[in-house]
């Protein structure tokens, strides 16, 4: 598990708008069909309900998987 707290759901939402590349894409084709601000909406919803601070910071745990290779000598 990984944690992350930022100062607000809603700047953590501007991070991601700004560096995220997965969320810049997702923001622009939600764009295209007029769909932005439905999608910056459910998102802020989404961060906001697993937030577990209580004085306005974003604060949430977070599973990932970490995944290593080796390549044998010589190949």
């Amino acid at each position: 598990m990984a944690s992350f707290s930022y100062r607000s759901p809603d700047s953590y939402l501007g991070y991601l708008e700004e560096v995220h590349g997965p969320t810049i894409m997702a923001m622009r084709l939600a764009a295209g069909q007029g769909r932005r601000a439905e999608l910056s909406a459910e998102l802020f919803e989404l961060y906001s309900g697993a937030n577990t601070a209580a004085d306005g910071m974003l604060a949430f745990d977070q599973e990932y998987l970490l995944a290593t290779a080796a390549a044998r000598a010589g190949q």
